[in-house]
């Protein structure tokens, strides 16, 4: 298991749980969950609540009025399917690439 992978993993078995608690439970550095943090934070794939702690979301929500023309239904679709495949992702590069089309595809239905 990579880090990013551990951290996910601790804070989706603990949802609710600040930085400082998985540092200490894990033994990971700080800065380092914290930065895997900020990145999934981008990737709207967790949120914190009123105290701080991390919940990561299960998942993807697609906007109510993204249904009504199938073109952006289509776009939509394809965001849901990367996004899961990104959030598996332990290659940097490969990462770097589905997070390139990620953000073009969500310019595109932003428009």
């Amino acid at each position: 298991m990579t880090k990013i992978e551990e951290v996910r993993s601790y804070f989706r078995a603990n949802p609710g749980k600040t930085i400082r608690d998985c540092v200490a439970e894990t033994g990971l550095e700080y800065e380092n969950v914290k930065q895997y943090l900020w990145r999934d934070h981008k990737r709207h794939m967790l949120s914190k609540d009123e105290n701080g702690g991390i919940i990561y979301q299960d998942t993807f929500e697609i906007p109510d009025n993204a249904t009504v023309d199938p073109a952006k239904r289509a776009i939509w679709d394809m965001l849901e399917i990367l996004v899961d495949r990104a959030k598996a992702m332990t290659d940097d590069e490969m990462l770097l690439k589905f997070s390139k089309e990620i953000r073009l595809y969500f310019a595109e239905v932003n428009r």
